[in-house]
């Protein structure tokens, strides 16, 4: 199998360059020669798909609710022109996009998102006491005037506690306040817009809508109005009395329902999440073994992993709509461990695509559970995270720093903080970067070296001459150059113990056995140095 692996430019579109990508992989597939198959992995265009579509349904849901509500009140026309507030702002807020640099990609899709469900109360209130001030006897341009410049204080007030609430998400500092700007910048960009339209445009189109008898009193809206007076007078209204009435019981329950919320944050009983996952369609397993792991072994884990997630997929197919299998796609990686920081036949990662987010019945967080589960321990296995790639500079959940001279005193307080922190439920993925290196001959001078003239970089040169091969030479034939190497002999350097009878020549032409003025034990490398 070939992996070819397509990443855009910062220019390009992410559903245009995977649109392409479907469209060149059609025409292949209708000329490729039997038993060559395309499959497409690791799409990480699906989650931007997804969130658009959030996006786009979020809004029309909000617009659809917004105008139904209204036009429960005030009727068609006028419902319509406080509608046309939402796409008005969008609108203008995109195009102020363009001019400052900004694109349409995750972060400000967050930003749209959030901005969905604020967007609307500035134009209601307006309108609301527009139709207040006309239903009062007030000419229809006479109201639209007065009814907005009344409730211009409160909500200008409104939009500023939003702007000191997001506002300060720009001045967050290092990498995370350098993504997270683009949030506040956006949202600002949509209120804004929207605020100018809500005091500038909307109270003209309502007073020529009340012009054209938006205002008069429908069957739909009159009985409307009579429901919610009954529920105004009758409950509402006798609630207020006895809250009154009992003020102290009142304020006491206020201060209580206060501090029981309070006590639910602090005794962690509510948690807190800045920013709550959201599951994606592409979940991996990253496997770390010792360095020095030949690729068969690496290969071996990679096998059982694989054979894990096929169980895992068997196990939950039958929950997902019409039978669908959850797992659509297995692409291994060798060589690669974005966690681990390490390269070698000792690393891999294994990638699931998984059934769309939006349509299947399943967690990311069940799929872990059970994938682990099915894989079990390994004994030589370092570490295997199960996890979803993250885009950004979020970096780890939890992150311990041990600081120590002795590596071994640090390896084994590492083992001991594993171990406590394994004993949590829930806690899964823990590992530490202090890992062993390869296996490697660790040679040290004896005391008899020094007097023979003989010191570490002498044995090292010449045992890398050795073993390694040093050019003596370079000779020319028919215009190429060949390079002449010497190295000892391949049955000379094929086992461990012909360095027993390794010689080292001193400076006088002499031989002494490296046995002789050197000590030989096995050990380990480091695997990096930081």
């Amino acid at each position: 199998a070939a992996i070819l692996d397509v990443t855009k430019t910062e220019n390009e579109d992410t559903l245009r360059v995977i649109d392409a990508i479907q469209d060149f992989l059609v025409h292949e597939r209708a000329t490729a020669p039997p038993g060559l198959a395309f499959a497409i992995t690791n799409d990480g265009s699906s989650i931007v798909r997804d969130r658009l579509s959030l996006l786009v349904r979020n809004g029309v849901q909000g617009l659809a609710l917004v105008f139904l509500v209204l036009w429960l009140f005030f009727g068609f026309r006028y419902s319509f022109w406080v509608a046309m507030g939402l796409p008005v702002s969008f609108a203008g807020a995109l195009a102020i996009m363009v001019f400052i640099g900004y694109s349409i990609n995750m972060l400000t899709m967050v930003a749209l998102l959030i901005v969905v469900g604020l967007l609307m109360d500035d134009a209601i209130v307006i309108a609301e006491n527009i139709a207040a001030k006309y239903q009062r006897g007030r000419p229809p341009l006479e109201a639209a005037i007065s009814g907005a410049r009344q409730v211009m204080p409160g909500v200008l007030s409104s939009f500023s506690t939003t702007v000191f609430v997001f506002g300060s998400l720009a001045f967050l500092k290092g990498d995370i306040g350098a993504v997270l700007k683009v949030v506040p910048v956006v949202m600002l960009l949509v209120l804004v817009v929207s605020l100018i339209e809500a005091f500038l445009i909307l109270p003209r189109h309502l007073a020529h809508s009340l012009e054209h008898g938006a205002g008069k009193t429908a069957y739909i809206q009159s009985r409307m109005e009579a429901g919610l007076s009954l529920v105004r007078d009758k409950a509402v209204g006798r609630l207020v009395r006895h809250t009154v009435s009992w003020r102290y019981l009142t304020t006491g329950t206020a201060i209580g329902l206060l501090l029981f919320s309070v006590s639910m944050l602090a005794g962690g009983v509510l948690k807190f999440s800045a920013f709550p996952d959201m599951d994606g369609d592409v979940i991996e397993a990253r496997i770390l073994l010792p360095q020095g792991t030949p690729l068969a072994r690496t290969e071996e884990i990679v096998a059982r992993v694989k054979k894990a997630a096929e169980d895992t997929g068997r196990s939950f197919d039958p929950l997902q709509p019409g039978g669908q299998k959850l797992i659509r796609n297995i692409a291994v990686i060798f060589n690669q461990n974005k966690d681990a920081g390490e390269n070698g036949a000792h690393v891999a990662t294994v990638i699931l695509d998984l059934l769309n987010a939006e349509i299947r019945n399943t967690t990311n967080d069940e799929i872990f559970t059970r994938w682990r589960k099915n894989f079990g321990n390994v004994p030589d296995v370092l570490s295997i995270k199960f996890s979803e790639p993250v885009i950004g500079p979020g970096g780890l959940a939890f992150e311990f720093k041990l600081k120590g001279e002795d590596l071994k005193a640090l390896k084994k307080a590492s083992l001991d903080l594993q171990g406590d922190l394994k004993r949590y439920i829930g806690v899964t993925n823990v590992m530490d970067d202090l890992r062993p290196g390869k296996k490697e001959l660790q040679i040290s001078l004896r005391q008899s070296a020094k007097s023979l003239g003989i010191d570490a970089r002498m044995v090292a040169d010449q045992l890398r001459s050795a073993y390694f091969g040093v050019t003596v030479s370079e000779i020319e034939r028919g215009g190429e150059a060949y390079e002449i190497d010497v190295r000892l002999a391949p049955e000379d350097r094929n086992a461990l113990s012909d360095l027993d009878d390794f010689n080292i020549t001193m400076q006088g032409g002499k031989l002494v056995p490296l046995s002789a003025i050197a000590n030989v034990k096995n050990g380990r490398g480091y695997a990096r140095i930081i």
